[in-house]
């Protein structure tokens, strides 16, 4: 992430908490990066300076008007007035790890070779809570390529425990 986009979500993080609605604005961050993967071709209308302000402040508020709080949206005005906008999701994602540090809770990666069953991931996340003592939620995806275990990414650390990754340091020690 760039320095400036850092400090964009520092200081949208900053006023939300004084204007203790971190939860709320996180969420109309969410709503609004789900809005913008799902048309990109709009990150263009948006960075666009053909377009005024008032034209950009129009759709906006009809777009996402009721659905967030009213910091999302002059924060999001305020991405397309600097021409960031095509920073929205690094600010969103530094966001949101300022917002699950202040509430301690994190979130996990997990990628598995079969799916997990509800009682395996119900065992995984207490786990994970155990060992972190935060309050973790994760997403889940299968890549047969693993062949057995899992793969976890949580708070930027990789804990793979996959067996190719176990064949691979075989393979490495028998080499060296």
């Amino acid at each position: 992430m760039t320095g400036r986009g850092r400090e964009y979500a520092v200081a949208l993080f900053e006023l939300a908490a004084e204007e203790d609605n971190a939860r709320e604005i996180a969420e109309g961050l969410e709503l609004v990066g789900k809005a913008l993967h799902e048309a990109p071709e709009s990150l263009d209308f948006f960075a666009s300076p053909a377009i005024s302000r008032s034209e950009k402040e129009e759709v906006i508020g009809l777009a996402f008007g009721g659905q967030v709080c009213d910091t999302v949206l002059s924060f999001f005005t305020l991405l397309c007035d600097k021409r960031k906008i095509f920073e929205f999701d690094d600010v969103k994602r530094e966001y949101d790890a300022l917002y699950q540090e202040s509430i301690r809770a994190s979130h996990a990666e997990v990628i598995s070779a079969a799916p997990l069953s509800e009682e395996e991931k119900a065992k995984l996340l207490e786990s994970l809570e155990k060992r972190s003592g935060r309050r973790v939620t994760a997403d889940y995806r299968v890549d047969p390529a693993l062949i057995g275990g899992l793969v976890v990414e949580m708070d930027g650390v990789r804990m793979d425990g996959s067996i190719r990754r176990k064949l691979r340091d075989v393979r490495e020690a028998m080499e060296a």
